[in-house]
């Protein structure tokens, strides 16, 4: 069985809510990106762990790489192997490219497949667990 997250680093995501009707999310928290969550919570007050968001907060002009490692940590200890059965074994990345120490640091997480997608990359796994 499957079991794929997202982390969002784009500061203005317009099909959040199709995605997070889809998987967990992981947000950056950005004026755009809060009002669409908040608007996201009321209209679906069922949120889980395998569909909904998590807003982040990051320092002010971080770059897209970075948010995403920022948030690597946090999305692995909640939706790993210790956290969730099944563990993710894809995640899917927008607004950031697979810059060479974001795949370092997924590499080290267990994936082995990094692929692109529309707006970003899909990074998988092979088993569910982390390297």
């Amino acid at each position: 069985m499957s079991y794929a997250v997202a982390v969002v680093a784009h500061p203005d995501f317009e099909a959040l809510t199709r995605l997070a009707e889809r998987v967990h999310v992981w947000l950056v928290d950005t004026p755009a990106n809060r009002s669409r969550a908040e608007t996201y919570w009321r209209s679906h007050p069922e949120q889980s762990i395998n569909q909904g968001i998590t807003t982040f907060k990051v320092r002010e002009r971080a770059e897209p790489d970075q948010i995403v490692l920022e948030a690597l940590g946090p999305l692995d200890l909640h939706h790993g192997e210790y956290s969730h059965n099944p563990p993710w074994d894809t995640v899917e990345v927008y607004g950031a490219t697979p810059t060479v120490l974001l795949r370092e640091v997924l590499q080290d997480m267990g994936v082995t497949e990094v692929s692109s997608i529309p707006g970003g990359f899909r990074a998988t796994r092979s088993g569910a667990s982390a390297a």
